[in-house]
């Protein structure tokens, strides 16, 4: 997990903004990168930048990786316009930086806190959530390991509607209901 050493201000996005950014012309398809792609993907956008969006909260759950594996959907009602948006672990095996391990922790404390009961989240298919509504702030990040098949991502039935993620989490808090 890595973030630009100069980062910017968060640039606002929808998450149906999200859903209809391009797929980087130079993406390849089902390989993992250790660099971004520079792709300019309009409004100021490419891999990498810093963006907020807020979402309701449908489900969390840990990945094998130790991720915190999140679904946001733009409505509490139907699953359309899923996005995933992660979390890395805080555990030094997991993420080297401090500064990202310390946003891990508070990222992960408050979902636990707030929205799991203390507990963590279920691996596997993970634990739904009922109406949280949470803006957060992290990196634009394509999971290009998943192109072309974007859509067979996400669980309990809440396929992804594209491959951008917004991982690592920066920060997470609530946000007032649409």
């Amino acid at each position: 997990t890595s973030v630009p050493t100069t980062a910017s201000k968060p640039v606002a996005v929808t998450l149906a903004e999200l859903t209809a950014l391009p797929v980087p012309t130079s993406a390849e398809h089902e390989k993992e990168l250790d660099t971004r792609f520079p792709d300019d993907l309009g409004h100021g956008l490419r891999e990498g930048s810093i963006v907020r969006v807020s979402g309701w909260v449908r489900l969390i759950a840990t990945d094998p990786d130790c991720d915190y594996h999140i679904q946001l959907t733009p409505t509490n009602a139907g699953v359309d316009g899923t996005v995933i948006v992660e979390v890395p672990s805080s555990d030094t095996a997991y993420e080297k930086s401090p500064a990202l391990r310390d946003s891990a922790t508070a990222v992960r404390t408050f979902l636990k806190t707030n929205l799991l009961k203390g507990k963590e989240p279920a691996g596997g298919q993970g634990s739904k959530i009922g109406s949280a509504y949470i803006e957060v702030v992290g990196q634009l990040l394509i999971d290009a390991h998943h192109l072309p098949h974007c859509e067979l991502r996400g669980k309990q039935g809440m396929h992804a509607t594209t491959c951008w993620e917004v991982h690592p989490i920066l920060a997470a808090h609530f946000a007032p209901r649409p």
